[in-house]
């Protein structure tokens, strides 16, 4: 059973994809913090790209990959004080996609941000 999300002006398809409970990271939070180890969100972020970049893909897209996600690293530093991966919630990513979209970036741009996010939390469950 799915919580509701607050609408705003953000694509309905946004907001059903950022939801509290579901988050991959909350799963993989529990697993880990039970075996008794962290990651560093920042290091994490370096582990994937080199991982991008052995898979061979496009050194620009890999960049642009790398810079929308130390966005979000700075975001949950400044603002939430967040540095452990395992300490991201989805709620986390749903305000900063919202302080995007108060600034008023483009729905594809933010868009893009959450396709960027989905694939690396991916990468991290893996």
């Amino acid at each position: 059973s799915k919580k509701k999300v607050p609408t705003s002006t953000i694509s309905l398809s946004i907001l059903r994809s950022v939801e509290y409970d579901n988050f991959p990271l909350l799963q993989m939070a529990s697993c880990h913090r039970r075996r008794g180890f962290c990651m560093l969100f920042r290091d994490t972020i370096q582990e994937y790209e080199f991982d991008c970049c052995s898979r061979k893909m496009a050194p620009r897209a890999v960049g642009g990959y790398i810079k929308m996600l130390g966005y979000l690293a700075d975001y949950l530093e400044q603002n939430h004080k967040i540095t452990e991966l395992e300490e991201i919630k989805g709620i986390h990513i749903k305000k900063f996609l919202m302080e995007k979209e108060k600034l008023g970036r483009k729905p594809s741009y933010i868009n893009d941000l959450l396709k960027v996010y989905k694939t690396f939390f991916r990468y991290c469950l893996n």
